[in-house]
This record gives C-alpha cells, sequence and structure tokens, in this order.
C-alpha cells in the first residue's frame, strides 16, 4: 500500500466517524425535543392558565430554569406534594428557588 492509498484509507475512515457523530448528535437533539414537547403537555395540564403564561415566559427568559422548575413541579406531583393545579404564585416561588439553586454570583475583592 502506498502513501495515497494509505492517506485515502484515514480520510474515509476520519470521514465516517464525523458523520456517525453527527448522526448521534441530531438523535440527541431529536431526543430531547421530544421531551420538551412532552414536558410542554403535561404542564399545560397540570398549571392554572395565568401560571402557563407566565411558564412560558419563564422559557423565554431562561429556558434551563423553566425546565428544571418543570421537573421539581412534575416530581412534586408525583409524590403528593402539590395537589391539584399549580398557581402562578406557586410557579414564580419554583422558579425562584431552582434560580437561587443553579445561579452563582462572583465576588471581586480588591485589596
Amino acid at each position: 500500500m502506498n502513501e495515497e492509498e494509505e492517506l485515502a484509507e484515514i480520510r474515509k475512515k476520519k470521514l465516517e466517524e464525523l458523520q456517525r457523530a453527527q448522526e448521534e448528535q441530531l438523535q440527541r437533539e431529536q431526543a430531547i425535543a421530544q421531551a420538551k414537547v412532552q414536558i410542554d403537555r403535561v404542564m399545560k395540564q397540570v398549571l392554572e392558565p395565568d401560571a402557563w403564561d407566565q411558564w412560558n415566559n419563564a422559557k423565554f427568559g431562561n429556558e434551563d430554569i423553566a425546565y428544571a422548575g418543570a421537573q421539581v413541579i412534575l416530581q412534586a406531583i408525583k409524590t403528593g406534594q402539590i395537589k391539584g393545579k399549580v398557581s402562578k404564585e406557586q410557579l414564580r416561588s419554583i422558579l425562584s428557588e431552582v434560580n437561587k439553586a443553579t445561579h452563582r454570583e462572583f465576588k471581586i475583592l480588591r485589596k
């Protein structure tokens, strides 16, 4: 095997690896999108109308916090900590707690 054939083989393997990685990334993105659709469906059922509007606004502001809050709400419903529909005030409180738990504040002290 000469150098050109070896180089062609290396290129072919690298291209296959890149294609496989792209396919895996696409599958991950599709799974995430499906999960978000399912969470949206369930949240529409468990939130009062004004809380639903508030949650949609929260998704635009910080999607990660909104979905983390949704996970907290869904878990609380499963364990029976929340009964009935979630009000706007309850939602705000949960989102605020999630934000506090995930937000890091840096303080720089100068001497």
